[in-house]
């Protein structure tokens, strides 16, 4: 993370640093990993609709709903931390040990709760819970590699998942498989991708060195908050497809996980736009250079909103029809939703940036106090909504949420600019 106004000077250039590319050209290479996971999760939800309707689909997005926010807290946005390392202060190896001890951590907690509330099936939980570690792995590998400017190992690595993901799920539920040929797919998938990733660690112990600006309790003071933010992230994210699944049922969540999946693509290519974007603007800041940082944000965000806008038109004109042709006619009756939850995701695409804003300057705090808060938000006005309206009333409280989030959290990212400007 950037803090401006330090006093130390930073460290000596490292020596294994690859050619500089433009950011234009680092965005599309980013996008390209993220859109062929996108649309390998998208084809393995369209796999199952056309093999098993609705129940299949429903089943299978809530293991990832119950595995998502313990993975995203073991994550500790230390891919961030480390992509925006602008002075070198996080040695890999404490960066590994504490991603070791998270992510076991979480596997065991994730398995636990779920057979304690009676989650099932529980064998594609823990194959879910068990991809994501791994997956989880592979995003530090990327963090190192995209601070220094380097994005081929993040989207190699992302195209042999995606690769694996659809062949295998294809494969399996040709042969009969069914979700439990899906589960050995998703660990096996996640392992063929870090793998790839893992030819591009060499590169790591070379430009890390033994050089340790900060120790690993430093690390921990740092990673454990932004890892609250992800799991807060991830439960708010989630928490309608357990209020969905559990008043509605496995049918309806199926509707709503295969419709939801549109705004996970899109949201895919404005992750790519920002992570490519961010180094830069940590660089920028750390040397002090406000007008440039500046300008790059100022472009991020005018490229999400227009992929926010892209999107909800999409929706609009086309929704019955990608809904019917993708996943089949009974998810038809679902082109409604479709518009609603593209229109949440539009406000949420914006809102992250301006996290990513507030994670980059160091600003954790606020966002968490706004999260638990939305969070309770979530549940409370998500069960009131599938009272009074079924799945529309869901999607209408989403949609409220989201403007009130990127709201707020447009306002914090606003504070914490003049705050780093000024000081």
């Amino acid at each position: 993370m950037v803090v401006l106004g330090m006093a130390s000077s930073p460290p000596e250039e490292e020596t294994l640093r690859p050619r500089r590319r433009g950011s234009r050209a680092d965005a599309l290479l980013t996008f390209a990993g993220h859109f062929t996971v996108g649309l390998g999760l998208w084809a393995v939800i369209a796999l199952l609709a056309r093999e098993g309707a609705r129940e299949a689909v429903g089943q299978y997005a809530l293991a990832l709903a119950v595995t998502s926010p313990a993975s995203q807290w073991a994550n500790l946005q230390l891919r961030m931390l480390l992509a925006t390392d602008a002075r070198n202060e996080v040695a890999a190896r404490d960066a590994w040990r504490v991603a070791v001890g998270a992510n076991l951590g979480a596997i065991a907690v994730t398995c636990a709760l779920a057979s304690l509330v009676g989650w099932g099936p529980w064998w594609l939980i823990a194959a879910s819970s068990v991809a994501k570690a791994i997956d989880n792995f592979a995003e530090l590998v990327d963090g190192h590699m995209q601070r220094r400017l380097e994005f081929r190992a993040s989207a190699a690595g992302k195209v042999v998942r995606a690769t694996c993901l659809v062949g295998g799920t294809a494969a399996v539920l040709a042969q009969g498989m069914g979700l439990a040929g899906v589960a050995g797919v998703l660990v096996l998938a996640s392992l063929a991708g870090f793998v790839v990733n893992g030819g591009f660690a060499r590169r790591w112990r070379g430009a890390a060195g033994e050089r340790t600006y900060v120790g690993l309790s430093a690390l921990l003071r740092r990673a454990v908050p932004l890892g609250a933010v992800l799991f807060l992230v991830s439960l708010q994210q989630n928490i309608p497809r357990y209020i969905v699944e559990g008043e509605l049922g496995v049918d309806a969540l199926g509707l709503f996980t295969a419709v939801n999946y549109f705004t996970v693509a899109a949201s895919l290519l404005v992750q790519a736009v920002s992570q490519a974007a961010f180094p830069r603007i940590a660089d920028d800041l750390a040397k002090a250079e406000v007008g440039r940082a500046r300008r790059r944000l100022v472009r991020l965000l005018l490229a999400v909103v227009a992929i926010a806008a892209l999107g909800v038109a999409g929706s609009w004109a086309l929704g019955d029809v990608l809904l019917a042709v993708l996943y089949g006619p009974a998810f038809r009756d679902g082109a409604g939703l479709f518009v609603g939850l593209m229109g949440a995701a539009a406000f949420n695409f914006i809102a992250s940036v301006f996290r990513h804003l507030l994670t980059t300057l160091g600003r954790v705090r606020g966002q968490t106090l706004l999260l638990l808060a939305s969070s309770a938000v979530a549940a409370g006005g998500g069960y009131l909504g599938v009272m009074w309206a079924g799945l529309s009333g869901m999607v209408l409280t989403l949609l409220l949420l989201a403007v009130a989030h990127g709201v707020v959290l447009g306002a914090l990212a606003l504070r914490a600019w003049r705050h780093a400007v000024r000081g």
